[in-house]
């Protein structure tokens, strides 16, 4: 009872004529694409086509696909090659996995706001929960496409929603409610003017009509599915299994066996996990109606290994369900209890209330066996109850043919004929050929025990007309034999005779028939098998061969970094021994000059007397200067409480810039002075100037720094792009973080603009991602994230430097305080930072623990 297959089946139908020669196509043009979107895009493409006919290919594919979406960072790629990768999974049956991928695709779809990615995974889902049976959470995923795409109509996964939703209610025996859904998917398949894409369409109407007993217009649809098909597509298969559904509907059950052998060897070459399982179980039942139990117990076993596996609840309970039946027809009531209370279980679980009802007859005809009258007919009676509120004709026509058996058993045979007559009815409506056969040999044999002679014989004998064409050959062997009864009744034991030889005699067939068709059907299991191995073993050497992959790559990424650190070491050492020959002649030379210089050295030695005095003044000027400094900035500090930040720099600035150019002055005449030194001396005082000189250069870059802030203008208003600033600060620092320092951004994913002044934002930042480098003594790692949530800008800076403690943690908006060795630092940046922030309505607060780094967390409302 299935009249469904996974979503993909049906869409990848109307390409299957010409898959091949798209998949040239597509490869034709990968192999001249480098690593882009539009080489995820044909990976894509490719995989989508690929399934159609070639799985393990179209994984391939996928997996490729997913590993040049994440290099070049393509998230709408990466979403939907997650999704097909999902689509393989699902046909593998391993559906925990293919779960997972759909929600992790679905997730990608929400973030890029991708309507098409979210209707397409959340149908997906849908179909993992239908496997399980698990309809209820099936349905509402299929409600939640349809409410995304509804959004934003796309004509195709409307229809693709539908479609969904009508298989749902076919698999509920809703044959109305799915007829209704797919002829709105069939309307808007039609607005897009593709008549390829309506195949699946006719195929899922046909099952609409095939569930409401229709046959002829079944047949319509398959016909049409038939002639625009091609013959080694899914869509092909699918017509074979339906057409295989009408055959066994109608009692033709070699006819079933014949489409459904088809059908199994293309899924078989697939390995389509679902379709499996599904064709083996409904094998199984025809072997069971036409009485080769073995077998069928045989291909009954096989499904349920798939379908235990995979955890395909509706399959599971349909097996045992199915091999309740072949226990009961067989004799073996333990066997056939068990199997109806495991049945039972998994239907209840699901929600099925037609299985449920079919265990109730099943467990009525195991109490008829066991002379259990009346608990038969509670059994029964309550079966036929609920299979007419369900409105399935078949099963109806089943549970009254029970009865009618029933009550013959009973020897109240007028009864059975009232049920037998109502049973009768329903199977000629549909069109059961096997079922009416077996009807009327029961209505005939229910006269004979009457004594209604004429009757008997009349019903008999169309019994045996409908057995012989339809293969029904139990039927005909239990005819042949009421007929012989019959005989002997009224007088005519030759006759009789004849009729008995014809029951032995189709015993004999029926045992050469089971024997015939058990070869062929075994070498089927015994091909399902054995490609299920080859699969096995294929997935294995796969892993092995990965593992010998990672195994080289690992031995030649070893044996070239050795190759590399030997040829590092061979050049090392050549040019450590040419370096040190030139140094033992350079000695050579130096210590004929040394004997020379010593004597010069007594007299340059008074002179550097004479210019030591000058450089202690020069000193002593100096810290003068500084003590001036720290006046100044004592001066300042107070003033703060009253001024701005921004006349606090430009008082800085002018404080300051005096005693600079005094110790300006004091350098330029030292390096006069020492012009009568040789060269070595003049060398050796210059390395004091120079450090001199750069100590005040440090100075006038910051005392301009602060004169620029000072001079900046209240911008305020302007529009300001969060992501360049960051970008431009991390530039100017580009220099000296490359070399030890790995920046991590992690930006939202939208534009950040705010209104502000763009200048002072920059100096913030830059302040602060400065004071981040300059607190990582070695290798280490800065991260920036932003991003925007009601209103608000958030950007986090953290680095994984030396940390601060907390005492430390509370002085640093503070003015001139630093931790910073003397001359390295003023301890006005993260100061002049606070303020920015400030005036832009910000707040800022900082986190750190000494060893473990610092995390700067600042606030912005968006304008």
């Amino acid at each position: 009872m299935r009249f469904f297959l996974i979503i993909i089946l049906w869409c990848v139908a109307f390409i299957a004529f010409s898959q091949s020669e798209q998949v040239d196509s597509l490869q034709h043009l990968l192999d001249k694409e480098g690593d882009s979107k539009k080489k995820v895009e044909l990976l894509n493409k490719m995989s989508y086509i690929l399934f159609g006919f070639d799985v393990e290919q179209a994984d391939s594919t996928t997996r490729q696909a997913i590993r040049v979406a994440q290099k070049i960072n393509d998230q709408s790629g990466e979403g939907w090659a997650t999704a097909y990768r999902g689509v393989y999974l699902l046909f593998s049956g391993s559906l925990q996995s293919a779960q997972e991928n759909f929600t992790r695709a679905l997730e990608r779809g929400r973030d890029l706001d991708e309507n098409n990615l979210q209707a397409y995974s959340l149908n997906q889902l849908g179909n993992v929960f239908r496997d399980k049976g698990v309809f209820d959470s099936a349905i509402y995923f299929y409600r939640q496409a349809e409410a995304v795409i509804s959004k934003k109509p796309d004509p195709y996964y409307q229809s693709v929603v539908k479609m969904n939703k009508g298989r749902y209610y076919l698999i509920l025996s809703k044959p109305d409610s799915a007829l209704l859904e797919i002829n709105e998917a069939r309307k808007l398949r039609e607005d897009l003017n593709e008549p390829d894409l309506t195949v699946d369409v006719w195929l899922a109407l046909g099952n609409c009509f095939r569930q409401k007993y229709e046959f002829k217009e079944a047949e319509q649809y398959y016909k049409r599915v038939l002639k625009n098909s091609s013959r080694e597509s899914t869509i092909h298969a699918q017509y074979l299994l339906n057409m295989g559904e009408v055959s066994f509907s109608r009692g033709d059950f070699p006819g079933a066996l014949n489409y459904w052998r088809q059908a199994l060897a293309y899924h078989r070459k697939l390995n389509y996990k679902y379709e499996l399982a599904f064709i083996l179980l409904r094998m199984g039942e025809a072997f069971e109606e036409q009485g080769y139990y073995d077998l069928a117990i045989e291909y009954l076993t096989n499904s349920l290994k798939i379908s235990e596996k995979a955890r395909y609840g509706l399959i599971s309970a349909d097996v045992y369900y199915e091999l309740a039946w072949v226990f009961y027809r067989n004799k073996n009531l333990e066997l056939a209890t068990q199997s109806i209370h495991k049945a039972r279980e998994l239907y209840k679980n699901m929600k099925q209330d037609l299985g449920l009802a079919g265990c109730l007859n099943v467990e009525g005809l195991v109490q008829l066996k066991k002379g259990n009258y009346d608990s038969a007919l509670f059994y029964h009676q309550q079966s036929l109850k609920d299979r007419e509120r369900i409105g399935d004709m078949a099963a109806v026509s089943s549970s009254l043919y029970n009865l009618g058996e029933l009550y013959n058993a009973r020897k109240e045979y007028k009864k059975a004929l009232l049920f037998l007559g109502r049973g009768v009815k329903l199977d000629e409506t549909i069109g059961d050929d096997y079922g009416k056969s077996l009807y009327y040999y029961q209505i005939g044999k229910s006269y004979n025990l009457l004594g209604m002679m004429d009757s008997a014989i009349f019903y008999l004998d169309k019994s045996v007309r409908i057995a012989i064409p339809t293969s029904a050959t139990d039927v005909l062997r239990n005819s042949y034999f009421e007929i012989a009864t019959y005989l002997q009744k009224v007088g005519k034991p030759n006759e009789a005779i004849n009729y008995y030889k014809k029951f032995i005699q189709l015993t004999d067939t029926l045992f050469n028939k089971q024997t015939s068709e058990s070869l062929a059907s075994y070498r089927t299991l015994y091909e399902v098998e054995k490609k299920e191995r080859e699969i096995e073993l294929l997935n294995k050497d796969n892993l092995l061969i990965k593992t010998q992959v990672q195994k080289q790559r690992i031995l030649f990424y070893v044996a070239g970094t050795g190759l590399l650190i030997l040829i590092g070491m061979a050049i090392f050492y050549y040019r450590f021994a040419k370096r040190l020959k030139k140094l033992n002649f350079q000695i050579l030379e130096k210590s004929q000059e040394v004997q020379t210089q010593s004597e010069e050295l007594t007299g340059a030695n008074e002179v550097l007397s004479d210019l030591n005095q000058e450089l202690e003044k020069s000193n002593k000027n100096l810290k003068d200067a500084l003590d001036d400094v720290r006046k100044t900035q004592e001066k300042l500090i107070q003033s703060e409480k009253m001024a701005s930040l921004g006349v606090l720099s430009a008082g800085v600035a002018h404080e300051l810039n005096n005693p600079l150019n005094f110790i300006k002055g004091g350098v330029n005449a030292l390096g006069i002075q020492i012009q009568d030194l040789n060269e070595d001396k003049q060398r050796e005082v210059k390395v004091y100037i120079d450090i001199i000189n750069e100590g005040v250069n440090r100075a006038s870059v910051i005392l301009k720094g602060l004169s620029h802030y000072s001079r900046q203008t209240d911008r305020q208003n302007e529009p300001c792009d969060i992501h360049k600033i960051l970008d431009n600060c991390l530039l100017i620092l580009s220099n000296t973080l490359k070399h030890r320092i790995v920046i991590e951004k992690d930006y939202s994913r939208s534009v950040i603009v705010m209104t502000g002044n763009e200048g002072r934002l920059h100096q913030a930042f830059l302040n602060i991602l400065s004071n981040a480098e300059q607190a990582i003594p070695g290798m280490g790692t800065i991260h920036i994230k932003t991003n925007v949530m009601n209103d608000i800008v958030s950007i986090s800076i953290a680095d994984t430097g030396s940390g601060l403690s907390k005492e430390n943690l509370l002085k640093i908006s503070d003015p001139f305080f630093t931790t910073k060795p003397p001359g390295e630092g003023t301890g006005l940046g993260l100061s002049i930072t606070y303020k920015i922030i400030e005036t832009h309505g910000g707040k800022i607060s900082v986190s750190s623990e000494p060893g473990k780094g610092t995390d700067f967390l600042i606030l912005f409302p968006l304008s």
